[in-house]
């Protein structure tokens, strides 16, 4: 799962941040995603080549075990505990998803 947020965002939430109480804040979207549906939708957005799909076995050859842990067992995180007044604003090739599952 991946959870990603805008540069602009990630820096006004860090900003926000300095100023807070002491600790660990995620900094994250709330609506993490798996792999398979945020890199062919990204690769769409930036007008690349749509990524090939691999098994895990073949992924485990290709890029290791803790690659395919990162991108298939990760749970995704929330960012209610940081109270740092931070939402982040919507990823715009997000809606590449919706639009390549309506062009199917």
């Amino acid at each position: 799962m991946m959870a990603i947020v805008h540069i602009d965002d990630a820096v006004a939430a860090t900003v926000a941040a300095l100023t807070a109480e002491p600790g660990v804040y995620n900094i994250v979207d709330d609506d993490p995603l798996p792999v398979a549906e945020w890199l062919p939708a990204f690769a769409l957005w930036v007008n690349a080549p749509e990524p090939p799909r691999l098994s895990v076995d073949n992924a485990l050859k290709i890029a290791g075990e803790e690659a395919v842990h990162f991108h298939t067992s990760l749970s995704g995180v929330a960012r209610a505990k940081a109270k740092l007044g931070f939402n982040p604003r919507p990823l715009l090739w997000k809606d590449s998803r919706t639009s390549t599952a309506a062009g199917s």
